[in-house]
């Protein structure tokens, strides 16, 4: 974690739910939701210039206040809340003002760096440890769509960024789908053609996709769990075509939203008997088979 930290920038975009602890009464009037937000660790000298701990500042970006809201953190943070940090979620204590910053909506890793960095500057250690964020002027969109041509431009330990709704990623000769992408609960479609894929993951079930593109592969099967899954209920597109799947389970067809589907130039001798399900098929193609 530490190698990461020292290359990650002190800076995520989020959730962010303020609580002003001064008013004990849970009430609307002590709570403040931004839906988006940037937070960021700056200094408040130049960035070139040298810098103590002490100087150090969070900053609460919002599209109410892109100027940012500014906390200092060098012995000024009462607790950490991390428990559910895995799922992007975590809360700052601060002592002066008493407000609580939940955050949520946050990319984990992201998140662990950042909550890293913060814990260095509460104890003096993050002055040369940690690369400071430039202050932020406004509040960072949260990447949704991301294109991959090449395979050194995956993301390796990095992870793809949790708020992506589009992927793509294409002729990187992959063998098999990275579990990160099986943890994108945004995505809505995901593009995996022309690389080396020969099997599909279970946990691909549980993705609420809307377009499924795989042409171009070595897949065999199309695994009926997919087709009774979540992925199931919610794609529209499905592209298999160019590869050598033989067979379809009658499960297949109980995916009733596909509208689209390529199954050209594979090797299926014959389709589901139950095909007729398809109800919302509306463009279809499988030529090239062995179909009788």
């Amino acid at each position: 974690m530490l190698s990461y930290v020292l290359g990650f920038k002190m800076k995520i975009t989020c959730g962010v739910e303020l609580v002003n602890r001064a008013h004990p009464a849970i009430s609307a009037r002590n709570k403040t939701k931004y839906s988006v937000a940037t937070l960021a660790l700056c200094h408040k000298l130049k960035q070139r210039e040298m810098h103590s701990d002490k100087d150090v500042f969070l900053i609460l970006c919002t599209h109410k206040n892109p100027r940012g809201a500014k906390y200092k953190i060098y012995n000024n943070v009462d607790k950490l809340f991390t428990k559910f940090i895995n799922d992007g979620k975590a809360t700052l204590r601060f002592k002066e003002p008493p407000h609580d910053l939940i955050i949520s909506k946050a990319d984990p890793l992201q998140l662990k760096g950042f909550l890293h960095g913060v814990g260095l500057t509460i104890v003096g250690q993050g002055t040369g440890r940690i690369r400071l964020s430039e202050t932020p002027t406004k509040v960072d969109r949260p990447k949704q769509k991301l294109a991959i041509m090449q395979r050194s431009d995956l993301p390796g330990k990095k992870g793809f960024p949790e708020s992506l709704t589009w992927l793509q990623i294409q002729s990187c000769k992959l063998k098999k789908i990275d579990l990160g992408v099986l943890k994108l609960v945004h995505l809505e479609v995901l593009d995996l053609a022309h690389n080396s894929l020969k099997e599909l993951p279970l946990g691909l079930s549980q993705l609420k996709l809307k377009e499924l593109i795989l042409h171009h592969n070595e897949l065999t099967s199309f695994p009926p769990q997919l087709a009774t899954g979540i992925l199931g209920q919610n794609v529209q597109v499905l592209d298999l075509s160019f590869n050598n799947i033989a067979e379809l389970s009658p499960y297949f067809c109980l995916m009733r939203k596909v509208s689209v589907l390529s199954l050209k130039n594979n090797r299926l001798s014959k389709l589901p008997r139950n095909f007729h399900s398809l109800e919302s098929l509306r463009m279809f193609s499988a030529s090239h088979n062995e179909l009788k």
